[in-house]
């Protein structure tokens, strides 16, 4: 993967250059410190990834970007920046930002972001290379997937739950922009204004909402279609048996669900 800096203090610039070249054995094609002049650069250069700091005279990191993206779309980008304010991180996502490195710059989270990042690279070349054969898939298709999630949903009776429209709107920005449920997560919370521990406070409501009516249609027809069909590949088993244990009595142990997991069976399911 080719790699190109931008920010406006040196040290910076140098220290990023080192771990990426260095620690990473990553290769760094092209450094900047004046952002008006890195432009045009970067779209010579064509890196794979643009580090670009937020805050910087002349043009700040949300101005590169759209200029970037306006000539160059293919190119994904990581912000650095010690920005909290919510509303500057919702036009960062919005104008193509995958995700943000927070100053001081801390060597781990670095790796952790770039393996995130060439990971989707890698798996965006992958997807081109089928629709090259068999063709891209259709709006349609994406509405489709939706359609099926907002079937599961009302199949455990917790359509109407308000994590359920967080749930939807999540499931929505990850298949219309292909990307990791994560980078859904934070797009979304960054998009309504709120904390991500707030949205997944009810997710996990909803989703524990279902578990607990999936027990119930397990204890009254365990043999019905939506019992089998969630119990074991939208839930655990153990866990949706431990649930109805507790209803009837027979356990002392409520059955548990990982969110995270109950999402990503939701998109693959």
């Amino acid at each position: 993967m080719k790699y190109y800096i931008l920010d406006d203090d040196l040290n910076v610039v140098k220290m990023l250059r080192n771990i990426i070249e260095n620690d990473f054995n990553r290769r760094v094609i092209g450094f900047g410190t004046d952002p008006a002049k890195a432009v045009d650069e970067i779209v010579i250069l064509k890196p794979d990834i643009l580090l670009v700091d937020y805050l910087m005279p002349t043009l700040d990191g949300a101005d590169v970007i759209e200029r970037v993206k306006g000539m160059f779309r293919e190119i994904e980008v990581i912000m650095i920046s010690q920005v909290s304010d919510k509303a500057m991180i919702a036009t960062a996502y919005q104008q193509g930002v995958n995700v943000f490195i927070s100053k001081p710059l801390n060597h781990i989270e670095i790796g952790a972001v770039l393996s995130h990042v060439e990971e989707k690279i890698e798996t965006g070349r992958k997807l081109n290379q089928i629709v090259s054969l068999i063709g891209a898939p259709s709006s349609k298709s994406m509405t489709n997937q939706l359609g099926i999630i907002r079937s599961i949903l009302k199949d455990l009776g917790i359509y109407s739950e308000k994590g359920s429209k967080d749930i939807l709107s999540i499931m929505e920005i990850v298949v219309n922009r292909n990307c990791h449920l994560e980078e859904g997560i934070n797009a979304y919370c960054c998009q309504v204004g709120e904390k991500e521990k707030s949205v997944r406070q009810r997710m996990r409501r909803a989703s524990m909402r279902g578990l607990r009516n999936l027990a119930y249609l397990g204890i009254e027809d365990y043999t019905s279609d939506n019992f089998v069909k969630y119990c074991s590949s939208l839930y655990d088993f153990e866990s949706v048996k431990k649930e109805m244990d507790y209803i009837r009595g027979a356990g002392m142990v409520k059955g548990s669900v990982t969110l995270d997991r109950f999402l990503e069976n939701l998109i693959e399911f």
